[in-house]
Parts: structure tokens; C-alpha cells; sequence
């Protein structure tokens, strides 16, 4: 019969568990055994004690068969007959009174092997015999205990061949009944459960249905059949999802392409109206020119004019292309903190609306960044400007705070303004072209959105928080350089 892993770990299991039983036998059989040889040695060497020096306690007599000596002890339990202390014969005080109280003494000397370990080699017997005239005296005798040891080893190899068959035996029967009852059942439940297709039951019908693998495969069917009837739910979830998932991207590609036609719509409304306002002054301008009557300053003056509105023009086709197509990317080592302060230096010397006072908290530790300085300038002048004018627009005179701090492997660069404000309505809307909330001729609505764009460029983002209670803060995240690139040396510019 070929052993599977299972089989084989139960077979281990329970040769140990029959040999440890076994052994437990063989141990309390020969210990048993011989304990009662032992007690009946000694009953019989009590017995002949008794009677030995009865009629002859003034001499020595001879012991039965197989022991070492006899001796008969008078009332001073002295050997009698023997010319001095017996050496095998040492008895106590306590001993003496027990045998004062008529009862035997019984001790054993020296050690021996035995059968599993060493054992007492000889046992000695004293006993009370009373002779023909009522004095009190005793008999003593000493055995040996190796004739009982070694007919304990015989019965102990008989005993061993006795537990070896009867271990071979047990192990077969225990292995056959178990993988009868438990293995065959289980083998053939995993077995339907590897080779399941769904149909018909998990387990023969040989088990009865009080078994415990039958209600064990009832169980399984049941599970097997929720499994079933979830699988199929899920395959209907499934197909419902990728239809709702087609449905989302085909909305999705509607709102996108809602969103690209209102975004040109909101640029060329835009650009309309940037380029049509300059575009209507210098027609204005040029029909002035076609007049005779106009001196040749107020022609110099008109054209002034006409080139100032042209240039306007030339200003907002460049925004807008920064914005279209951003110019090639310069990646340059520089400090984050560096580059503020020195661009709110120059912003501090322009003319403000209103009073402004700015705050400046750069703290944070790591700001060696890699990227553009002049256009990250560009992105901060812009916030500035916008800052300030948020706080002019205000009532009360306003502070505008800049703070750096580490967000896992970036840097954070917040401009936070007491100014008046952006409407919750207005809030998605500051990044796109041509949006502005400032009043006309005072912004294009291009800051905002080519800065934008110049922080993703650089791999970073920009985000805007608004209450009009509080004011407005504008973040802008930068990726860390990473340690290949060297910080700059104190006092060491870069830029």
C-alpha cells in the first residue's frame, strides 16, 4: 500500500504513541513481577526464620536453599555460636525496638544491576522467634537478589518480543482503521473538490448521512452552492460595470469635448475683446491721420499712440504663447528661499495702491530645487501682484505672508493675502485663459494660467484656497533635487 504524506504522519504518530504505551506495559510487568518475587522471597525467609531457632537457639543453624547465612540472636540479639559481630547483620536502635515489638525487620544492601537499572543486591531479614522457655530471641538470614533479577531479564525478553508483535499489529490495524474512517473519506473529498465542474454532489454516497464527512460534504455543497450563485452575481456585476464603464467614457469624452469648446469659446472671447479694444483705438487713429488738417506733432502724438496699442497687442500674442507652447526648459541648481527674498526685495520698491506689508517665513530646512529661475520669479511676481491688488480692493490696509515649509520630498511655497477674496463660484475658474475678476484695462487673465503652467512644467502643482472673510491662499509645490545635485555653499549664488 503506497503512503501518502498524510498517512505516513499518522502511522509516525501513532507508532510513537503505541510504543510509548508499550513501554509504559513493560515497565509496570517486570516491576510488578518482580516486587511479588521479591515479597515472596522474603516471606518465605520469614517463615523459616520463625521456626529455624525454636528448638536449637544456642547454635547457629543452617539457612534454607539459596540463601547466604543464617544465624539464631539471644535476647541481646548477639549471633549465637559465631565469634564476633556478623558483618552483613547492623541493626539500630529503631530496628531493635521493632523487633521488642514482635515485628520483622527487613533491609537490603549493596547494588547490583537489575534488569533496566541497579538495584539492591542482597536483602536481609531479621525475625522474632520465641523459644520452648518464653525468652524472646531472634533469627536472622541474608538472600541474594540476583537469581531474581536474572529471571526478570528472561521475562523481559519475552516480554520485549511479546510488545514487538503486539506493536507490529497494532500499528497495522490502528493505520488501516483510521485511513478507513477518516483517510479514504477525505482523499475522495479532496479530490471532488479539485475536479468540481458544479453538478452532482461533492461526496459518494456511501456515507451515511449521520457521518461526520457527510455532513461535513453536505456543508461544502451548501457553500459551494452560494459560491455558485455569487460567482454568477458578480459575473452580472461585472458586465453591468463595463457597460457603465463605456457609458463613463463616452460621457467623459462629451464633457471633454464640452469643456475644449467652452474654454476656446471663453479664449476667443477673450482675445476678442484684448485685441479688439487696441485693434478699435488704431482704426480710430488711422482715420485721423487721413486728415489733412492734423499739424505734424499732433501726427507724431498719433502715432505714439498707435504704437503703444500695437505693442500691447505684441505683449498679449507672447502670454499667449507661453501659454500654447511654453519655451524651452532651463534646469538649473538653486535655493527656493534665496529666490524669494530676493524677488520680494524688488517687488517692495514698486508703488502700491494701498499699503501692503509682507511677511516672510522661510523656514524650511531642505530648498535646493532644479529649474528655471527667471520663470519661477516670473510665477512669483505674478502672486505678488495679485496679492496686492486683492489688498487694495480691500477696505482696511493688508498683509500678505509668504512661508516655505517640507512636504515629503517638496517644498511648499504658500502666499497667503488679507485681501478681499475670490467667490466660491469664481475659485475653478482662476487658472483658465482670459479669466480675470479685476475690472477692465487692469488685467489680460493670463497670470494666473501661464504661471499655472509654468509650475507643472517643472514637475510641481498649484493649488488656491479662498474666503472672502479671510482672504486668499495661493500654494505652489516643487520637487526636491535629489542628493546627486550639490546644495549651494552659503553666500554661493546660482541663479
Amino acid at each position: 500500500m503506497r503512503l501518502s504524506p498524510l498517512h505516513r504522519k499518522i502511522a509516525l504518530r501513532l507508532a510513537l504513541v503505541i510504543l510509548a504505551a508499550s513501554a509504559l506495559i513493560d515497565l509496570v510487568v517486570i516491576t510488578g513481577a518482580q516486587q511479588a518475587l521479591v515479597r515472596h522471597r522474603r516471606e518465605q525467609g520469614r517463615q523459616w526464620l520463625r521456626h529455624c531457632c525454636r528448638w536449637q537457639p544456642s547454635k547457629a543453624v543452617a539457612g534454607p536453599a539459596g540463601a547466604l547465612a543464617t544465624v539464631c540472636l539471644d535476647t541481646q540479639l548477639k549471633p549465637v555460636g559465631a565469634d564476633g559481630p556478623l558483618p552483613w547483620l547492623t541493626l539500630d536502635e529503631g530496628q531493635a525496638a521493632k523487633l521488642g515489638r514482635g515485628e520483622d525487620v527487613v533491609y537490603f544492601q549493596g547494588t547490583t544491576w537489575g534488569v533496566v537499572w541497579r538495584q539492591a543486591e542482597r536483602m536481609v531479614i531479621v525475625s522474632p522467634v520465641e523459644n520452648g522457655e518464653g525468652a524472646v530471641s531472634a533469627a536472622a538470614g541474608v538472600w541474594p537478589l540476583a537469581p531474581i533479577y536474572r529471571q526478570m531479564r528472561r521475562l523481559h525478553g519475552f516480554v520485549l518480543g511479546y510488545v514487538l508483535v503486539n506493536f507490529l499489529v497494532l500499528e497495522w490495524i490502528g493505520l488501516h482503521l483510521i485511513s478507513r474512517v477518516a483517510l479514504r473519506p477525505l482523499q475522495r473529498l479532496v479530490q471532488r473538490a479539485e475536479t468540481c465542474s458544479g453538478e452532482g454532489a461533492w461526496f459518494d454516497a456511501d456515507l451515511a448521512d449521520k457521518d461526520g464527512f457527510g455532513r461535513l460534504s453536505h456543508a461544502l455543497n451548501q457553500v459551494y452552492g452560494r459560491l455558485q450563485k455569487d460567482r454568477e452575481e458578480l459575473a452580472g456585476a461585472v458586465k453591468r460595470l463595463e457597460t457603465a464603464n463605456r457609458d463613463l467614457r463616452q460621457a467623459r469624452k462629451e464633457v471633454q469635448q464640452a469643456e475644449k469648446l467652452a474654454s476656446i469659446g471663453r479664449l476667443s472671447a477673450g482675445l476678442a475683446h484684448e485685441i479688439g479694444n487696441p485693434l478699435g483705438i488704431v482704426t480710430g487713429y488711422l482715420e485721423l491721420m487721413r486728415r489733412d488738417e492734423l499739424g505734424e506733432a499732433e501726427r507724431r502724438d498719433i502715432l505714439s499712440r498707435i504704437d503703444s496699442e500695437v505693442s500691447r497687442i505684441a505683449r498679449l500674442l507672447r502670454q499667449l504663447l507661453h501659454l500654447a507652447r511654453p519655451s524651452a526648459e532651463i534646469r538649473i541648481p538653486f535655493r527656493v528661499n534665496d529666490l524669494v527674498r530676493e524677488t520680494v526685495e524688488i517687488f517692495r520698491g514698486q508703488p502700491f495702491r494701498r499699503p501692503m506689508e509682507i511677511r516672510t517665513q522661510l523656514e524650511a530646512p531642505s530648498d535646493h530645487i532644479l529649474a528655471d529661475p527667471e520663470r519661477l520669479r516670473q510665477v512669483f511676481l505674478n502672486l505678488l501682484i495679485n496679492a496686492a491688488d486683492a489688498v487694495a480692493d480691500g477696505l482696511d490696509d493688508g498683509c500678505l505672508t509668504i512661508r516655505t515649509e517640507n512636504r515629503e520630498g517638496f517644498i511648499a511655497i504658500t502666499f497667503h493675502d488679507t485681501g478681499i477674496g475670490i467667490p466660491p463660484e469664481h475659485l475653478p475658474l482662476i487658472f483658465d485663459p482670459f479669466f480675470t475678476t479685476k475690472k477692465p484695462g487692469q488685467g489680460t487673465g493670463l497670470g494666473l494660467a501661464v504661471s499655472f503652467m509654468i509650475v507643472e512644467a517643472f514637475g510641481g502643482r498649484m493649488t488656491a484656497r479662498s474666503d472672502p472673510a479671510q482672504g486668499t491662499t495661493l500654494e505652489v509645490q516643487l520637487p526636491l533635487a535629489g542628493p546627486a545635485d550639490e546644495p549651494a555653499r552659503p553666500g554661493e549664488r546660482r541663479l
